[in-house]
């Protein structure tokens, strides 16, 4: 009860620190403020026997937390899986995996670099004027899945979130400083939680 509380209590501050009432932040659409499924060009340079993180789908759980990691060389991954790095932003698109949560905020990665399931969508923000982890909770909001579910395409059983709903979702930027901010409460959140579900374990 009190681990579904907490998460109750997580969703409830994300809404409250994210209402614009009184607050003079910009909109933007995620696609001005992150790339979505960024180019794999970089890895191009490494050695085939690079050691990489490899992340299946059954490898992040519902609360967006990654539960495992495996490692692949590059040349059994470069082609035909998602490719990320430390930093990045997971989501998963295909139906029941996205209204349900799975996500992560990557991180730990074997040489920084991973692979995973094409059954996710990657999220990288911009620096500059988005922080990660910020990115990683307004993803991690109920209600971005809900409306998300929404847009989704294709048949019953294999539906998926497009590309273009990432794309064009609008949300509030508050200045990175607030970012951080609002970063630091929900993470106590967070953290709290896993406190809680590492005791139950």
């Amino acid at each position: 009860a009190h681990i579904k509380k907490t998460g109750e209590l997580f969703q409830s501050l994300l809404h409250k620190e994210l209402n614009p009432a009184g607050k003079n932040w910009s909109t933007k659409r995620l696609k001005e403020i992150c790339e979505i499924n960024p180019s794999k060009a970089k890895i191009n340079k490494l050695s085939a026997n690079t050691i990489v993180s490899f992340l299946a789908m059954a490898d992040v759980s519902e609360s967006a937390e990654i539960t495992n990691r495996q490692e692949k060389k590059i040349s059994e991954v470069k082609n035909g899986f998602t490719f990320f790095e430390d930093g990045d932003v997971l989501i998963a698109k295909i139906t029941p995996c996205f209204e349900n949560g799975k996500g992560a905020l990557i991180e730990n990665m074997k040489n920084s670099i991973g692979f995973g399931s094409t059954e996710f969508h990657v999220l990288r923000s911009n620096s500059n004027i988005l922080l990660n982890q910020f990115l990683y909770y307004l993803v991690s909001d109920k209600k971005f899945r809900k409306i998300g579910a929404k847009f989704m395409t294709g048949s019953a059983g294999q539906r998926r979130v497009p590309k273009q709903y990432l794309e064009n979702h609008k949300i509030l930027l508050p200045p990175l400083e607030i970012q951080k901010q609002i970063v630091i409460k929900l993470s106590a959140v967070q953290d709290y939680k896993k406190q809680l579900l590492e005791q139950k374990a």
